[in-house]
């Protein structure tokens, strides 16, 4: 990972406080800046990407930041790191609603290093459109609980479900985050749920 500017230091410096402050909003909005003068600064990836989530922000927003920082970490030769990352694409997707969830998927898969989570990607797809119709043609109604529930597909190469790896990933990414700050919201993220 190359070494970053110093004013985007300074703007990382900036997230970091605002995390510590409690204030994701902002703390994404630094990351984001950072991203504009470093678009592969993985850790500024994997922190907006991390409080995107956290903050419940748009499902399509959260699976397109994931998916940056996995081409990211794909680039960097990092290849279990892509694979927890992708897990947290895979989850995200589940939470798109079925009109807006081939707009995510294809930006998901356009950067997906491996087939089992391009077949992943597609099956959720396959299935929200398939809810999609079925609500049309009930007269509209709420979606129901989520696709991945069960949570039996493996993805990447360290195995075990999507649910699981999903959950290990806070403290996974926690090993590889030079700044720490992001794996603590991850982890508090992770509590929440």
């Amino acid at each position: 990972q190359p070494t970053l500017p110093a004013n985007a230091q300074s703007i990382l410096n900036m997230a970091n406080a605002y995390i510590d402050k409690g204030d994701f909003n902002n703390a994404v909005k630094q990351f984001t800046k950072v991203l504009k003068k470093a678009p592969d600064h993985l850790p500024s990836l994997i922190g907006r990407a991390t409080f995107l989530e956290k903050l419940g922000k748009n499902p399509v927003e959260i699976v397109k930041a994931y998916s940056d920082a996995a081409r990211v970490a794909v680039d960097l030769d990092n290849k279990d790191l892509a694979g927890k990352l992708y897990s947290r694409v895979i989850m995200a997707l589940d939470t798109v609603p079925p009109g807006k969830v081939e707009e995510a998927a294809d930006y998901a898969t356009s950067f997906a290093d491996s087939k089992e989570v391009v077949e992943q990607i597609e099956k959720i797809t396959e299935e929200k459109t398939n809810l999609q119709q079925q609500q049309q043609a009930n007269g509209g109604g709420k979606r129901g609980g989520g696709i991945m529930a069960g949570g039996d597909v493996g993805v990447g190469s360290g195995g075990g479900s999507v649910f699981q790896q999903h959950n290990n990933a806070a403290h996974e990414v926690k090993q590889d985050d030079p700044l720490g700050k992001i794996a603590e919201g991850a982890k508090s993220f992770k509590e929440e749920r």
